[in-house]
């Protein structure tokens, strides 16, 4: 796929950027705007992401420049899901 060549997101892929934007507005509803990975010290707004899939969701295909941003939006979502039930004191 070229760097600009769009690509039509399957029914599949819908599905996780479905559940990909519910955990992430879910953790955003709670205060979060800003997310640092422990892991690697990546820092993602949230924000901007929740825009990104509301636009995917809703014009159904990407650019092939968008593979890296939505490998990293999967790893937002591991990152959430990993953290989410830490309580910090």
């Amino acid at each position: 796929m070229s760097f600009l060549e769009l690509k039509r997101i399957d029914d599949n892929k819908m599905k996780w950027i479905e559940i990909f934007f519910d955990t992430i507005y879910k953790h955003y509803c709670k205060g979060n705007n800003k997310v640092v990975s422990h892991d690697d010290g990546s820092l993602w707004e949230l924000q901007r992401e929740l825009k990104f899939l509301n636009y995917l969701k809703a014009c159904g295909e990407y650019h092939g420049r968008d593979g890296d941003r939505l490998n990293d939006i999967t790893n937002l979502y591991l990152h959430i899901k990993k953290y989410e039930n830490i309580v910090l004191l």
